[in-house]
């Protein structure tokens, strides 16, 4: 079995870790830290934390008018295999990017504790 080796981290990389050193929640990976910006204070922690919440409740309405989408494609006589496979696929993606906005409010959430 041949062993992974993880790839050297840029230097953005480097100085976001730093920058973020004893404030990463300890649910989140490291590696998330690496993705997102320290911020400057509480205030701009608080303001970042709301711009995440933010897309979260934009992405919740995708995933209600994708869910809606679906369920028209199912009922359609001329059921359409690859459209429902794209909507399955969309719905996927925009869990994904659920997942990440709130991890996102939960560091800055964190870093405000």
């Amino acid at each position: 079995m041949a062993v992974k080796n993880n790839p050297p981290l840029s230097e953005d990389a480097k100085r976001r870790l730093a920058d973020w050193k004893d404030d990463m929640h300890p649910c989140l990976f490291t590696s998330f830290y690496e993705t997102i910006d320290c911020p400057q204070d509480d205030e701009d922690a608080e303001r970042l934390k709301n711009c995440h919440l933010h897309a979260v409740n934009d992405i919740d309405l995708q995933m209600e008018t994708n869910q809606v989408d679906i369920e028209m494609l199912a009922l359609d006589d001329q059921y359409d295999r690859h459209k429902m496979a794209d909507l399955l696929e969309k719905k996927r993606r925009l869990l994904f990017a659920k997942r990440r906005h709130l991890s996102s409010s939960n560091a800055y959430w964190y870093f405000m504790q």
